[in-house]
């Protein structure tokens, strides 16, 4: 059995032919049912590997249904990451509910296994950023929310789960609207980072969490340092996604407005090519919308500040609809913020829209509100319930200080057009001027979204940059 469970590591389909041989030996012989589940589960594991999920499911279930302790609670956990591999739209629930399942069920066994124990944890901290909304909060802020038994050793110890699990738990605190214990929490994951690559990608996240937050001068001191460390790092000699923090360097200074030192991120994001564990988060961008769509974001903002607006809508348009495709509600949101912000004629009124809902149904407290400001309240303000979603994008134009003409030029749309919907505003509104309008629009506190992010361009900054 264990033979050919490390020859499937090697060569899976041999594999899964040798564990085929020893189920069936095991059957004839009347082995015991723990034996038949171990097997099963490395059956499961084989099958697995060769990407064929129903039969890994099966024998997943089996091993599940017949193990004991430990081997069950695995078994449960690799349901999980089958689950999370499918193309179906629950996908990531269904994979958080196995995971919180195992967490379950490993509390109780007698056995202990640290790695499946932080396995286990660290997805459950992935899967809840994912889902987060307002029907899933998340566990972050319970006591002792990311314990497991034997997961960690206490504060001394450094590990990449701990750093992951810190970082998830830093976006969820965000999404709430704490800010200071989501700073808390992710200077804790640059404190137990466990190598120079680690720190990298905590300190990055550092400062992507600022400058979402609207904390530029932090966010650009972080950023700096990060981009100052990664260059002593030899990256060929990483694995697993320590190189993520330069895709996550190249959206702060894209937020930052250094369209340079985005660039240069963004292309060694590119360069570096580590192997990935299948138990990991993010781990392949075809299989993974996640990592998709976070790629086409960035390469989206990145694309904005270097002033190519119809390259910046068009991937930043795929990366919400990539995160809508799982569920992946705030990114989903904040990508539809940044098309807006575009100015590009394929970010229309619709996009900002669906990300006023998002916000504040799920994240109202979030610095994705913030963000917003009091533009979201032109959607339940009953003077403008009456408006369409393209009268409400020309008002949002009309906000920013913009002439009918550039409202035209900016939308792609006709000058008449656009004249026609002002006439329409005016006529629903009440009012007779532009003037009167944003009068109205300020006494009811509906403004612009504010452009927080890249509002103004940083300046180039001494010392080392990655290109």
């Amino acid at each position: 059995m264990l033979h050919g469970a490390a020859v499937a590591r090697l060569d899976v389909e041999r594999g899964i032919a040798l564990l085929a041989d020893v189920a069936r030996t095991a059957s004839r012989e009347r082995a015991h049912s723990s034996v038949l589940a171990e097997i099963a589960y490395f059956r499961a594991v084989a099958h697995w590997g060769a990407r064929d999920l129903l039969a890994a499911e099966r024998l997943a279930q089996h091993a599940e249904r017949r193990g004991r302790d430990v081997l069950a609670v695995r078994a449960t956990q690799l349901r999980g990451f089958i689950a999370a591999a499918r193309d179906a739209d629950t996908r990531y629930a269904d994979a958080l509910a196995l995971f919180r399942t195992a967490a379950r069920r490993y509390a109780r066994c007698t056995e202990r296994d640290v790695s499946l124990a932080s396995i286990i944890v660290e997805q459950i901290a992935t899967l809840e950023k994912t889902l987060r909304s307002a029907t899933e909060r998340g566990s972050h802020d319970m006591p002792r929310a990311r314990a497991l038994p034997g997961a960690f050793f206490g504060a001394a110890v450094k590990s990449a789960t701990r750093v992951r699990v810190a970082y998830n738990d830093a976006w969820l605190f965000a999404l709430d609207g704490n800010d200071v214990v989501a700073f808390r929490t992710i200077a804790e994951a640059e404190a137990v980072a466990p190598s120079p690559a680690w720190t990298v990608r905590a300190r990055v996240a550092r400062a992507v969490i600022a400058a979402v937050s609207g904390e530029r001068a932090a966010a650009r001191t972080f950023a700096d340092a990060a981009a100052e460390l990664a260059s002593e790092v030899d990256w060929t000699r990483t694995v697993e996604e320590e190189h993520f923090a330069f895709l996550e360097l190249a959206e702060t200074f894209a937020y930052l407005g250094n369209a340079r030192r985005a660039s240069a991120a963004l292309t060694r994001f590119y360069r570096v090519h580590a192997p990935m564990d299948n138990t990991h988060s993010l781990r392949d961008a075809d299989a993974d919308p996640r990592l998709a769509g976070w790629i086409a974001h960035v390469r989206g903002v990145v694309s904005r500040v270097q002033g190519d607006s119809d390259v910046a809508a068009s991937a930043l348009g795929a990366a919400a609809e990539r995160f809508r495709s799982c569920g992946y509600l705030w990114r989903e949101a904040l990508s539809l913020i940044e098309l807006d912000a575009t100015r590009s004629p394929a970010a229309s009124g619709e996009h900002l829209d669906r990300a006023v809902a998002l916000v504040r149904e799920n994240f109202p407290r979030s610095f994705l509100a913030r963000r917003l400001g009091g533009w979201a309240r032109a959607a339940t303000d009953s003077a403008f319930a009456t408006l369409t979603p393209a009268e409400r994008e020309v008002l949002r134009h009309m906000l920013d200080g913009r002439t009918q003409k550039e409202i035209a030029e900016a939308t792609g749309r006709a000058y008449n057009t656009v004249r026609t919907q002002v006439q329409s505003l005016h006529r629903k509104l009440g009012t007779s001027s532009d003037v009167q309008i944003v009068i109205l629009c300020a006494r009811r506190g509906i403004v612009a979204p504010r452009d927080v992010f890249g509002d103004a361009p940083d300046l180039e900054t001494s010392g080392r940059t990655l290109a």
